[in-house]
C-alpha cells in the first residue's frame, strides 16, 4: 500500500506553487492549470535551465538598453 505525499510548500506565489515530498522525491510544479510532476533529478535540470535561460535573457535585455541609448545619445549629438 502506497503512502499519501506529505507536501512541503517549497513557493507560492501568483505565477506557480512549488511543492515537495522528500518520502517520494517528488516535486510538484503548478503554473496555471498545469502542473509537473518531476522528480528531484529532472527538476534540478530544469531549475538550472531556468537559471541559465534568466541570464541570457538578462544579458539580452542589456544589449538591447545599450543600443537604445547609443541611439539616443548619438541623436542628441547631432
Amino acid at each position: 500500500m502506497s503512502r499519501a505525499c506529505k507536501h512541503q510548500s517549497l513557493v507560492d506565489d501568483k505565477i506557480c506553487q512549488i511543492s515537495y515530498c522528500a518520502d517520494c522525491g517528488k516535486v510538484h510544479l503548478a503554473l496555471g492549470n498545469m502542473t509537473l510532476h518531476l522528480d528531484r533529478d529532472q527538476f534540478d535540470q530544469l531549475a538550472s535551465s531556468l537559471r541559465r535561460a534568466e541570464m541570457q535573457k538578462q544579458q539580452i535585455d542589456r544589449a538591447g538598453s545599450l543600443a537604445k541609448d547609443g541611439v539616443a545619445s548619438s541623436k542628441q549629438f547631432h
